[in-house]
């Protein structure tokens, strides 16, 4: 029996190809269910570093069943998008739950 239900999230990954010789930018989209989504703290930036600016960071919870690489990736939470922070590798030890990645994310506004 499982006790909690996580949302839908989109993983969006950007990719450079070529097309007749000239590059473009490619975006790879997934659907990814069952993601538990907790918001992290938010923090003011610098005024130095950006006017008015804000650090807006969740840590996210993937499921077992997702086994794709996050480096690099953004994922898009209620229409919004936050981009991975470094490269989250999944739980290989006791994970009695049905979630074995956490995954931090942040966006910055201002």
């Amino acid at each position: 029996m499982q006790l909690f239900k996580g949302e839908t999230v989109t993983v969006v990954r950007r990719s450079k190809t070529y097309v007749d010789g000239y590059p473009e930018t490619r975006e790879d989209a997934e659907t990814v269910e069952n993601v538990l989504v907790h918001p992290g703290a938010t923090s003011d930036l610098g005024e130095g570093t950006r006017t008015n600016g804000s650090f807006v960071g969740y840590t996210l919870c993937f499921p077992k069943t997702y086994e794709r690489s996050l480096r690099g990736a953004s994922v898009i939470i209620d229409g919004r998008g936050y981009e991975v922070i470094g490269d989250p590798r999944p739980c290989l030890g006791n994970c009695p739950t049905p979630w074995n990645r956490n995954v931090e994310v942040s966006a910055c506004e201002g």
